[in-house]
């Protein structure tokens, strides 16, 4: 999705993911977004080229489904038997892919080698296609040429995939620093290699960070930052962690008990999607998700110093479940003192691939297993005041495709089972946080 051309001297893009594994998960499917752009825009495209039958309007069929045929295309499955109208010309390619979730057709990063041009990325926190920067660390370290090594920028933003340069998502505003004119600065960038004039974008920083919770800027040579430490919080609790009003706590020392908490995930009531009917990851004020009993809530303290996390987070989750096959999804908020509960980080493993994708294999129904789950990358300062929290649930629907919680495959079978997931916390069974901080200058 290069949002300029490439020439033969520079380019300027969006966020690439290097990996396809990296957009669409774990062996998961991003369905909301994944259904919109094919039945809205894919499919029409390729009914209008081909003069083919149906509606090829993509104005008529995004009212169609902003109507209520939204709801029909995200519920229906298995995903394999689809009708051909979803996919259309692509159908063959798309049920090969469903197929073989552990496959990776793109694996841009080892194209990277033979780059010559230096590269200007302009990314989000909160954007689905940031990929964990796997593309812009392999441009800084890997690219064929010194230019391209040294020359290439990235630049990280508290946005979307579509907000590039905003501030406000709806109640989440982080303020006028956060504003940036993407336009001009890739014509600055554009002036300097292409024209050569001597503007200074190449004196600029390798790597520009937003830090949210400051809502500043910040320069840095490598990604990841060579002076973050280990930051770790255990949870523990009375049993009792379901919904931010539990019992649920983040502590820094490893509770010497073993405990447990428990929730009923119901794949036919999976935890909603927050983020609006555009289905792209945008930073959200979780407050709406607070009465679900099917998300366990760990949180610390009132903060009394800031707290800077900048990096991946990454979960050791113990866990087990009534069933063969499952998800577990991770998230890191910033709780305000306004109220405001906003997601930083989101993680999540299938069951079946905690292993690799090319080494699926079934759970034991109620073993406890270990999941490693590393976070989405971010940059958040939690400030004082304020509460440092991880939810525990899972589902994350549409975002990504339930886990039917069968060992079947569940692209081609569309039974649906409830599961009751415990999650295990101290003594052997220490879960935690691992949190690269940094420390404030």
């Amino acid at each position: 999705m290069i949002y300029h051309t490439s020439s033969r001297n520079s380019t300027a893009a969006f966020s690439i993911p290097a990996r396809y594994t990296d957009l669409e998960g774990p062996g998961t499917i991003r369905t909301g977004r994944r259904m919109h752009w094919w039945v809205t825009s894919m499919a029409p495209n390729m009914r209008a080229k081909a003069n083919r039958s149906g509606i090829n309007s993509k104005t008529e069929i995004r009212k169609l489904w902003n109507a209520g045929d939204s709801k029909k295309w995200l519920n229906l499955l298995p995903y394999l038997e689809l009708p051909r109208e979803v996919f259309e010309d692509e159908t063959e390619a798309v049920h090969y892919w469903l197929n073989n979730p552990h496959t990776d057709p793109w694996k841009l990063q080892e194209g990277v080698k033979e780059i010559t041009v230096p590269n200007l990325d302009i990314i989000g926190w909160y954007d689905h296609c940031n990929g964990d920067l796997l593309l812009n660390r392999k441009m800084m370290s890997e690219a064929k040429s010194e230019t391209a090594r040294q020359g290439s920028r990235t630049i990280i933003g508290p946005w979307s995939h579509a907000g590039r340069g905003k501030r406000r998502y709806g109640n989440i505003d982080f303020g006028p620093n956060a504003v940036l004119d993407s336009v001009a600065l890739e014509i600055r960038w554009f002036d300097y290699w292409l024209k050569g004039k001597q503007n200074g974008i190449d004196k600029t920083a390798p790597l520009r960070i937003f830090v949210m919770g400051d809502n500043q800027w910040r320069d840095e040579q490598h990604w990841p930052l060579k002076r973050a430490t280990d930051k770790i919080f255990y949870l523990t609790s009375n049993s009792h962690a379901n919904t931010p009003s539990g019992d649920g706590q983040l502590i820094a020392s490893k509770p010497k008990q073993c405990g447990d908490d428990h929730f009923i995930y119901d794949p036919n009531n999976p935890v909603p999607l927050l983020h609006g009917p555009a289905l792209f990851t945008i930073p959200t004020d979780q407050k709406p998700l607070a009465k679900r009993k099917d998300i366990l809530v760990y949180q610390t303290g009132i903060l009394e110093k800031r707290i800077e996390v900048t990096g991946n987070p990454v979960v050791e989750l113990f866990a087990s479940s009534s069933a063969p096959e499952t998800d577990f999804f991770v998230r890191l908020i910033d709780v305000a003192p306004d109220g405001i509960q906003r997601d930083v980080s989101l993680g999540m493993v299938r069951a079946r691939y905690r292993n690799g994708l090319d080494k699926p294999s079934l759970i034991t129904p109620g073993k406890v297993i270990k999941y490693t789950i590393r976070m989405n990358p971010t940059s958040n300062a939690f400030l004082p005041g304020h509460r440092l929290r991880l939810d525990i649930t899972s589902s994350d629907f549409p975002n990504y495709d339930r886990n039917h919680n069968t060992a079947s495959n569940q692209n081609a079978d569309a039974t649906l089972k409830t599961a009751r997931q415990t999650i295990h916390h101290g003594g052997v069974y220490a879960t935690r946080i691992v949190l690269p901080q940094v420390p404030s200058q």
